[in-house]
């Protein structure tokens, strides 16, 4: 190795050992990294953020982020899914939970088999949603699997509504 080249790899390195504070500190997001507007946002948390990891600051950063550029109407909507998503059962939000996790595990067309069908059971008037809903419940566990591979909803009623 040449001399310069040497030299070129200790300013590297240096250069990397200097800076990797300055990025520790960006990563570790302190409440001072903040913008004023997601302080405001985040008040509630102030007392905590410190005590949190890491990862858990990020997203809270990332979500006061998406609720700065939400409509008052969007920001409606989503108060009130919290609010209720907060009355719910412990048990109850486990198996939301779990289930947002089976749903990220699928494939980009399954996710959009599973969209398709939830968008057309909710055209569906309450009654057929209701008898849907009676006929899944009914239904052994094999035959749920079997019903969940079969492609569209809407075939398999044989109502074709789009």
């Amino acid at each position: 190795m040449t001399l310069a080249r040497i030299h070129l790899a200790m300013l590297v390195a240096l250069m990397t050992a200097l800076s990797a504070p300055a990025l520790a500190a960006d990563e570790q997001m302190s409440w001072e990294s903040l913008t004023p507007q997601q302080q405001k946002i985040l008040a509630p948390a102030r007392s905590r953020w410190a005590q949190m990891d890491v990862g858990k600051r990020q997203r809270l950063a990332k979500g006061a982020e998406r609720w700065e550029a939400m409509t008052p109407q969007q920001k409606r909507r989503a108060r009130n899914r919290f609010r209720i998503w907060t009355q719910l059962p412990e048990e109850r939000k486990a198996r939301i939970r779990e289930r947002y996790l089976q749903f990220q595990s699928l494939s980009p067309e399954e996710k959009r088999r599973v969209r398709r069908n939830m968008r057309y059971f909710r055209s569906l008037p309450r009654e057929e949603q209701l008898e849907l809903r009676r006929e899944f419940r009914e239904m052994t566990p094999e035959e749920r699997r079997k019903r969940a591979t079969e492609t569209d909803l809407r075939k398999r009623r044989g109502k074709g509504r789009r």
